[in-house]
């Protein structure tokens, strides 16, 4: 069973109830999920909208959800479960939609991830760089939404994340670098192996490149396919979602 995410009240590309906005009760709406990969030990929630004026719009921030739950209710309030971040309207919790007059409608997406810890160790009130900082790693957090179990099969084991190594680097190439020793020691990639880091992101993609590592590149929203083959992966998946094996012939993780 695939990795699957329902928002409550209103389908997938519909109109988002007044309810749920700031010209109603600016309500969250109750978010359910289901079918997350084997290992998983807590979810975060990001809610956000890529088509305001000055950039993405970050209106939920939501991580340290326990593994045995499967929803957040409606009218969700900080401390409820898991951390609250800080939005972009300057406050813990949710934030409705609220798009300027005249804008054009907007998307707004619920993003749930499964996280293979079940504390990722930021402080209430971290902002979405601290969050994506985090959840960044060796296999992103956006591919974990589409699930593990599909990468596992095509050869892709996940090994680690470098998030978790974010007080002893400052860039992403440092973190790569820490965490690829971290999983030769620990003996989970042999230290003559090449390997494979799986990404979303350009900057996964130089990342690799600066530890001599193979880059993986696949589509997943984040970033669209023509921005990351701009950046010369060694593979690029146009949609995990149909992942074969063929695609990836003689590729290590």
């Amino acid at each position: 069973m695939e990795f699957a995410v329902k928002v409550r009240g209103f389908g997938n590309g519909e109109l988002i109830p007044r309810r749920h906005t700031c010209e109603g009760g600016d309500l969250s709406p109750m978010v359910e999920w289901s079918g997350e990969p084997e290992g998983t030990q807590s979810f975060a929630l990001i809610m956000d909208d890529p088509d305001a004026p000055a950039g993405t719009w970050n209106h939920w921030l939501l991580w340290d959800v326990a593994a045995h739950v499967r929803s957040v209710a409606e009218d969700f309030r900080p401390g409820g479960a898991g951390s609250s971040g800080r939005n972009d309207f300057g406050r813990q919790g949710y934030g409705g939609p609220c798009p300027p007059r005249g804008h054009g409608v907007h998307r707004y997406n619920f993003t749930v991830y499964a996280v293979d810890r079940p504390v990722l160790g930021l402080p209430p009130g971290a902002k979405r760089k601290e969050l994506d900082g985090a959840l960044a790693g060796l296999v992103s957090g956006n591919l974990t939404r589409i699930g593990w179990r599909k990468m596992e099969r095509a050869g892709l084991k996940p090994y680690l994340r470098f998030g978790a190594f974010s007080e002893l680097a400052k860039d992403r190439a440092g973190l790569v670098r820490i965490a690829i020793r971290e999983a030769r020691r620990q003996g989970w990639i042999t230290r003559d192996a090449r390997v494979s880091l799986i990404g979303d992101h350009p900057n996964d993609i130089l990342a690799a490149r600066a530890n001599g590592a193979q880059s993986i590149a696949v589509a997943t929203g984040l970033s669209s396919a023509q921005e990351l083959a701009a950046h010369a992966p060694d593979i690029l998946l146009p949609d995990l979602r149909s992942l074969r094996l063929d695609d990836l012939a003689g590729c290590g993780a």
